[in-house]
């Protein structure tokens, strides 16, 4: 029967249980969701035979109410007819005449739910898609009024649908040709959407000035999420949230650039002030993706440059051609073309390859920074002539060597056994003055062994010979085994962030699982021999060494090689520096030893080859090895010197290094006995095609090193390298070399695109990461002896081949798993099963799990912790679950780290009298901390909480706190607390005086202390307590006990004057610096931004002058996001001797490297530098140093 309801027409249907002996028209499967009004079926339309979505109203809600809104939202969806709307099928009443309506069903997930996962450029795509959605809608007349994540579909199949039309609207000022859907959709007469996220106009009610431009601020709003990853308008109710919509305040800070900007414009108080329509914030959209676009396009050009060949430069210039194209001629992209055509014409010129070098500077133009290059080209001619001169003075000292019986010809040459000569030991008490941190600071000793501090590195003071090196010790880990790491062959006068330049060593890294070897150096990327697993026992001595021999790199531990890997080609340059680093600091080491291995009784044709290299003269050095190798014919000595022909040649012009070693490639390649040193040529190739794109090549060079060598470790090396996503077939066809690879026992394969598993099968791996592969099928995982394993954000849904499996440690965060039975009675300690769909916790209750991670799933039931876990359980993570109580807790006597955030949790009585060393509650319900007095608190963060009494804190040991968007005022209680960190954004602090270590009580003690308590108040632009200028001025913050703490309070004012836009303070804080005044911005910003910044100061970013060797840069750049030190916008013009200052006075003769980031052309006494970011706009945020002009002169 059809029934009549306005212009909508409607059939009644039987859907489900509704209809008595007759078949459903309607057949439901499973409820989907539901909101205020309504909920969302999964139901099989029976007359098609299709699965599809159903809304109808809740049985709780009166029709009266309802069915008016439901109706028109029905009407509203199905009229639009928009790829990212979804389509309406049909609409209709059910047998009790209550509406509904019938919509295409989206496999997928809300954007709210994966936006925090996804790169910043697919989230402005789904933003662009929606922005389209509802720019069309505009046209139809018809406003949305609620656009937010939670309201957009991601489908499984790239689909991106707008949802919930449910406060649609008519639009008064929509374009003309709109109003056509007018009759059905809300009129604009009350307040209708999302408090969170309401247009400062719709939360006051004002209905004259609500129209499209609303819309605009909601897609503004959406993109302000994706780019500082808060919700607008912060509050714990609906009605906080709509006043401080009222008055337009946001939580996070936008970055600078045109996405920040755009989002600021878009979010505007006043609709006048905001994008005119959506068709101009789309237009605005795409030109900032543009922007972003080219600087990615600018940053792969740098990297595809930094492989060196020419056939990488003319892609990369491409690349750059097309970021120029994108950016329309920006001048920072045309700066990174010619800073990237210098990049090769120095590189040429560092190849030899004169004649490219000489046609690039050409090709530059009239340039004055060419000067020095064309200088260069015309002195590498000069140095050429100089080259022949030497390779004759080199034959004869060869020659006298022969005469002497010192030098044989390679025909003749033999072996001779060269033993280990001691050249330094320490005796008891007397090894730890040696090891010296970068502070100064010694090692320390205690009863005769010596005691590292976890994670520094120790320099061993010494010179030392380079080369032929054995470093040896005695190690026990009294417990917490980690790795001890050994770097020798390293740079001396600095320390790299990460392992030093030379060779290193580690031995029990990874809770004692992992031993390995390293070189690490400027010639190559850094090529990481992973390694072998072997248990550690603690309490237990052990002799270890770590040794260089000719060109093989050795682990031994009790006598016994346990790792080794050959290295035919040196560092051109070897440095003598030894450092050791613990990563314990259980570890007690003595017995301190260095030996080298004896000077041979006759030399090895060899020397020549390595005396060409290390003067520069490549391609001589590639000849020689050749000559060496054919005089020698078969054996060690020819093996060696052609691999080491082949590794040399490899930095030559590719034409000339093929010309020169394809007959000795297939050589090796073709005698079984050259297996080791052929597979040390094939992993050169395989990281080569690697960095190159080529992945089917590099994992081809890896299955013929292992067929060359069943020992070859080529697969391994691989994984060091920048990790790609591969094809299926390339992924799978990697993990058989990996697992045929001798020893392995742990691997790491997250993000390889693995869909299976089935060369796993039968293996002996223990330890094994497939994170982010979309793979589903565990089977051939079954029997394994797998202790650890990582799931994570895979498309495994159950884990049945995981029972039996000895587990100790397993992460299934990001899955869709909902049943962990199959994980009844395995021994596990830590469980991670955040973004899940697991709901009940009883298989596990008698697990010995420690840390628990169950944050975001449907769990609402934490009874099942009352098993053996309750005696176990220390670290637990709650956070966006369904608990509302905490009431099982108290039973859980050793919990020590506890999360609820985001959760209905209000009352914290069952915590009291456990021993909470850290609480979060951030967004909870929680508003009395009276349950934590007493607790041995350090951490507690309850920002936007209900919290206003910090009482119950005083006295305890409380070192960090987090209360941004409370109701927080008074800090009294933190005066008996020894706090180091406070973050109070928007909290109604008007006095900091009770914080530890103020001024005044410093200057009341009987005696200094020496290193008086610091802490570090962050206080974020937009909830800067309300300071008056003279409170700062009588310098109540308390950063005065080192310069570097002085140097906050000063970053902090700077901060805040920028945040006010007080460009007069700005100026009185610059400082004077080789008669300029300089005025240093601690915000990370884009180049445009720090010079957008300069003008409204009236100056220029500073630009470091020409000058002799102790030219001064302040700070240190690297790529963004990844700090090293300080990174400063500054121009930079040099051409001498380059040093490096940190704030804090550290120097650095060359930037620290970042692994797979790009370089730029800066040089040191004409060498180029690496390991600096290509600073384009986009690519790269850094602070800013602006010159505010000379000083004045009285």
């Amino acid at each position: 029967m059809a029934v009549g309801y306005g212009r909508l027409v409607m059939r009644r249907f039987r859907i489900g249980s509704d209809w008595q002996g007759r078949p459903p028209h309607f057949s439901v499967i499973g409820q989907l969701g539901q909101g205020g009004m309504g909920v969302v079926e999964e139901v099989k339309q029976t007359s098609c035979d299709r699965v599809v979505a159903l809304k109808r109203l809740r049985t709780d809600v009166r029709i009266r109410d309802g069915e008016a809104q439901l109706l028109g939202e029905a009407a509203v969806t199905a009229s639009l007819e928009h790829p990212c709307i979804p389509a309406v099928y049909d609409i209709g009443l059910t047998e009790q005449r209550s509406p509904f309506y019938v919509m295409r069903k989206i496999s997928g997930r809300p954007w709210s739910e994966r936006m925090c996962t996804m790169p910043l450029a697919d989230n402005l795509q789904v933003l662009m898609r929606i922005s389209e959605a509802v720019d069309y809608a505009h046209g139809q007349g018809v406003m949305h009024r609620d656009i937010k994540p939670e309201n957009v579909m991601l489908g499984d199949f790239g689909e991106v649908m707008l949802m919930d039309w449910g406060f649609a609207a008519q639009a008064h000022d929509a374009p003309h040709g709109g109003h056509r859907h007018a009759p059905a959709i809300t009129h604009l007469n009350a307040v209708s959407g999302s408090p969170r996220w309401m247009p400062p106009e719709v939360a006051r009610g004002e209905i004259a000035a609500i129209g499209i431009r609303s819309d605009v601020y909601l897609l503004g709003a959406v993109l302000r999420w994706v780019l500082t990853g808060h919700r607008p308008h912060p509050g714990t109710t609906a009605q906080e949230c709509i006043i401080t919509a009222s008055d337009n305040r946001f939580d996070g800070i936008l970055p600078p650039g045109p996405l920040g900007e755009l989002a600021a414009q878009a979010t505007a108080s006043h609709p006048s002030a905001r994008p005119a329509n959506v068709s101009r914030f789309i237009e605005a959209l795409r030109a900032a993706m543009r922007a972003l676009e080219a600087g990615r396009l600018i940053v792969a050009a740098q990297q595809r440059s930094m492989l060196g060949d020419h056939q990488a430069y003319l892609h990369a210039e491409g690349l750059m051609q097309q970021a120029i194209a994108l950016s329309s001629n920006d001048p920072g992209a045309t700066r990174a073309l010619r800073d990237l055509r210098l990049s090769r014409a120095e590189q040429a010129l560092g190849a030899g390859d004169l004649a490219l070098a000489d046609e690039l500077s050409v090709a530059l133009g009239q340039d004055p920074a060419l000067e020095g290059l064309r200088l260069r080209i015309g002195e590498a001619q000069r140095r050429r002539t100089r080259r022949r001169r030497i390779t004759a003075t080199l034959a004869v000292c060869v020659a006298v060597l022969i005469a002497a019986g010192i030098y044989v010809q390679a025909g003749q040459w033999q072996a001779r056994q060269r033993q280990w000569r001691e050249v330094a030991t320490w005796p008891a008490g007397t090894a730890a003055a040696k090891l010296i941190k970068a502070t100064g600071e010694t090692a320390q000793e205690q009863d005769g062994v010596v005691l590292l501090s976890p994670r520094s590195q120790y320099a061993l003071q010494g010179d030392y010979p380079s080369g032929d090196l054995r470093i040896e010790m005695e190690a026990c880990w009294l417990d917490d085994i980690d790795g001890l790491e050994v770097g020798f062959g390293a740079r001396q006068g600095g320390q790299a962030a990460s392992l030093p330049w030379g060779y290193s060593g580690q031995v029990a890294g990874y809770s004692g699982t992992n031993t390995f070897l390293a070189r690490i150096a400027e010639d190559r990327p850094a090529s990481i021999a992973d390694g072998v697993e072997r248990g550690f026992v603690p309490g237990r001595w052990y002799h270890i060494a770590f040794e260089r021999s000719e060109d093989e790199l050795r682990v031994v531990i009790d006598g016994t090689i346990v790792f080794r890997h050959v290295d035919p080609l040196p560092p051109p340059v070897q440095d003598r520096g030894i450092f050791l680093r613990s990563w314990s600091d259980r570890l007690r080491l003595r017995g301190l030893a260095i030996t080298r291995l004896g000077h041979p009784a006759q030399a090895s044709p060899l020397v020549a080859v390595d005396a060409l290299a290390r003067t520069g003269q490549i391609e001589e050095a590639v000849r020689e090895a050749l000559r060496i190798a054919e005089d020698a014919g078969h054996g060690e000595l020819a093996f060696r010197s052609a691999a080491k022909a082949c590794l040399l040649a490899a930095s030559l012009p590719a034409e000339l290094a093929t010309s020169l070693t394809a007959g000795v490639r297939l050589r090796l390649g073709a005698q079984a006995e050259a297996g080791r040193w052929w597979s040390a040529v094939l992993e050169a190739d395989a990281s080569a095609a690697w960095l190159a794109g080529d992945f089917a090549g590099a994992i081809t060079a890896a299955e013929r090193g292992q067929r060359a060598d069943p020992g070859s470790r080529t697969a391994l090396a691989l994984l060091a390298l920048p990790r790609q996503r591969l094809a299926s077939l390339e992924a799978s066809r990697l993990l058989k070399v990996l697992v045929q690879t001798p020893g392995v026992s742990a691997l790491d394969l997250n993000h390889l695109g693995l869909t299976d598993l089935a060369p796993l099968a039968g293996s002996r791996i223990s330890r094994l990461s497939l994170g982010g592969n979309p793979l589903s099928d565990l089977a051939p995982l079954a029997g394994l002896p797998l202790t650890h394993l990582d799931l994570s954000d895979t498309q495994v849904a159950a884990v049945t081949a995981l029972h039996g499996a000895p587990l100790q440690f397993l992460s299934l965060s990001g899955t869709t798993v909902s049943d962990l039975a199959p994980l009844r009675g395995a021994p596990l300690r830590n469980l991670k099963v955040s973004r899940t769909r697991v709901a009940d916790l009883a298989p596990i209750s008698d697990c010995p799990i420690e840390s628990l991670q169950v944050a975001s799933t449907p769990l609402s039931d934490l009874r099942p912790l009352g098993g053996l876990i309750r005696k176990t359980l220390t670290d637990l993570s709650l956070g966006s679950s369904q608990v509302i109580g905490l009431t099982p807790l108290a039973a859980i006597t050793g919990l020590r780290v506890l999360s609820i955030d985001h959760t209905a949790v209000a009352d914290l009585t069952p915590l009291a009298g456990l021993p909470l060393e850290s609480l979060s509650c951030n967004g909870s319900m929680v508003s009395d901390l009276a349950p934590l007095r007493g607790a041995p608190l350090v951490h507690l963060r309850g920002g936007d909480t209900r919290i206003a009494d910090l009482s119950p804190l005083a006295q305890t040991p409380l070192q960090s706190l987090v209360i941004n968007g409370t109701a927080v005022g008074d800090l009294t209680p933190l005066a008996t607390t020894p706090l180091r960190h406070l973050s109070m954004a928007g909290c109604p602090v008007a006095d900091l005086r009770p914080l530890p270590a103020t001024v005044e009580e410093i200057q009341a003690l009987e005696a200094p202390l020496r290193h008086p308590p610091t802490h570090r108040v962050r206080m974020l632009a937009h909830g800067w307590p309300q300071l008056d200028e003279a409170t700062w001025e009588a310098g109540q913050l308390a950063w005065i006990s080192q310069p570097v703490e002085a140097g906050r309070q000063r970053e902090m004012r700077t901060m805040r004057s920028m945040a006010i836009g007080d460009l007069e303070a700005l100026r009185r804080q610059a400082v004077v610096h080789a008669g300029r005044r300089l005025l240093h911005l601690p915000i990370a910003m884009s180049r445009s931004s720090a010079e957008a910044w300069a003008k409204r100061l009236d100056g220029s970013l500073y630009a470091v002058p020409r000058g002799p060797p102790d030219t001064v840069v302040l700070g240190m750049i690297s790529p963004s996001p990844i700090r090293q030190q300080r990174r400063l916008w500054c121009d930079l013009r040099i051409d001498e001797a380059l040093r490096m200052v940190n704030p804090a006075g550290v120097v650095h003769d060359q930037a620290a490297p970042v692994r797979g980031q790009p370089g730029m052309a800066v040089h040191l006494n004409g060498r180029p530098i690496p390991g600096f970011a290509a600073m384009a706009d986009g690519a790269t945020a850094c602070e800013a140093l602006i010159d505010l002009g000379a000083v004045a002169v009285p």
